[in-house]
C-alpha cells in the first residue's frame, strides 16, 4: 500500500521494509519449495479509519473480503508458480 499521509512516516517505512525482507526471505527459501508473496491492498474500508481524521471516501475503498479473495488467489496456485507480488487497488486508484 502506498501511503503518504502525513504522519504516516513510521507506517510507510515499516512496509517498505517488510517488502525488501520478503524479497530476501523468497530468494532464501526458494529451493525449498516455500512461497514467498506479498499482498498490498490500497485502502480498504476497516474500523482504522474511524481513528484517522480526513479519511478517502469510504465506499470507494476495497472491501476486506477483496483482500481475503486475492490472498486466496495467491496461495491457491499450483507448487510450480508463485505470485510474488500482488498490489490490490480500488478500482478508482490510490484514494
Amino acid at each position: 500500500m502506498r501511503c503518504y499521509r502525513s504522519g504516516s512516516a513510521v507506517y510507510t517505512a515499516t512496509k517498505a521494509g517488510l517488502f525488501g525482507f520478503s524479497r530476501v526471505l523468497a530468494e532464501e527459501l526458494r529451493s525449498t519449495g516455500v512461497r514467498v508473496g506479498v499482498l498490498m491492498p490500497g485502502a480498504v474500508d476497516t474500523p482504522l479509519w474511524d481513528t484517522l481524521g480526513g479519511s478517502p471516501p469510504r465506499d470507494k475503498m476495497l472491501r476486506p473480503e477483496d483482500v481475503a479473495r486475492a490472498a486466496v488467489l495467491m496461495a491457491s496456485l499450483p507448487p510450480h508458480a508463485v505470485l510474488e507480488e500482488l498490489t490490490l487497488l480500488p478500482s478508482g486508484g490510490i484514494l
